[in-house]
């Protein structure tokens, strides 16, 4: 075996040499973890002085007609996909507090759910006519 080639064991003076270093130390035990900072003793005192009125939180109602979008692929799939896709796009816009984003992406997701809501009543509403007429007509002997 000539050396450099795979399989040659002799060590290079450049290169660490492979395998264990030494013994293995063991992981320092983490023992008794400490007791959280507020105990009943000691409860935290509130960042702002309380006051009688009463905390209001306000939230505001977003819909990113993601649910809708999803459902939109029952009736016309390839209508549902660029909603889902706008749907998720705002969603993801409105976690990352950009909403002017997230509206316009929301926006254009319910366009596409309508147009996916009218072409899939349509389409399977002519499906399921042109096969009931079908159906008749071979039933009759008209076709067969």
């Amino acid at each position: 075996m000539q050396p450099g080639q795979p399989g040659d064991h002799q060590h290079d003076p450049g290169r660490p040499v492979p395998g264990p270093t030494g013994p293995e130390t063991p992981m320092p035990s983490l023992g008794k973890l400490p007791a959280p900072a507020s105990s009943p003793a000691n409860p935290p005192s509130p960042a702002t002085p309380p006051s009688d009125e009463p905390l209001v939180v306000v939230e505001e109602d977003f819909s990113t007609n993601l649910p809708t979008a999803i459902a939109m692929f029952a009736l016309f799939p390839p209508f549902a996909l660029p909603a889902t896709i706008d749907a998720y796009r705002a969603r993801a816009a409105w976690h990352h507090q950009a909403h002017e984003l997230a509206e316009e992406n929301a926006t254009e997701s319910r366009k596409w759910s309508r147009l996916a809501l009218i072409f899939g009543i349509v389409s399977w509403t002519l499906l399921i006519c042109c096969g009931a007429i079908t159906w008749v007509l071979n039933w009759l002997g008209v076709i067969g």
